[in-house]
Parts: C-alpha cells; structure tokens; sequence
C-alpha cells in the first residue's frame, strides 16, 4: 500500500473517488489538493491532468482504427480497432 498528496490544477473538485482499474482511492478535501491511496498493484496518479487526442484511420473496406493518445505522455493510449458503418 502507498500513499501520497498531489498537487495538480487539474482536480478542481472536493470529494471522494474510487478507481476500481486503478486500486487506488482519492480524496480532495480541498480543490487542487488530493490526497491518494492505492493498494497491491494499483497505479500512482500522473502529475499532469490527461489531454486526450483522437487519432483516426479508415481501413479499406473493413471499418476504422482509431486510438486516443494523451499530449503530455503518448506512451499512454487507448485503441480501438472496430468495424465501421
């Protein structure tokens, strides 16, 4: 189990949230402060607040790829590869 506080303009929100994919709780007590939990395995929150950009491609004839890339870490992704219309 770790523990840490996060500084980030990015969680303007007061409250608590659970991330079940991420094993990790957050809590803001006051905005822009969180202080976070994670259990086994779970993931340590980003520094930065995630900016997502759809990247998209039409595939001859047999649908779409597509994926969404963050800004500030492209490692980071989301695809999807599905058939279209």
């Amino acid at each position: 189990m770790k523990a840490g506080l996060l500084l980030r303009w990015g969680s303007f929100w007061v409250g608590v949230h659970w991330a079940p994919e991420h094993k990790r709780l957050c809590v803001n007590l006051l905005p822009c402060v969180t202080l976070w939990v994670i259990g086994e395995g779970g993931d340590v929150p980003s520094a930065h607040q995630h900016r997502w950009k759809l990247y998209a491609r039409r595939l001859d004839h047999t649908g779409w790829s597509s994926h969404l890339e963050c800004k500030y870490c492209p490692e980071r992704k989301i695809v999807y590869d599905g058939e279209g219309p």
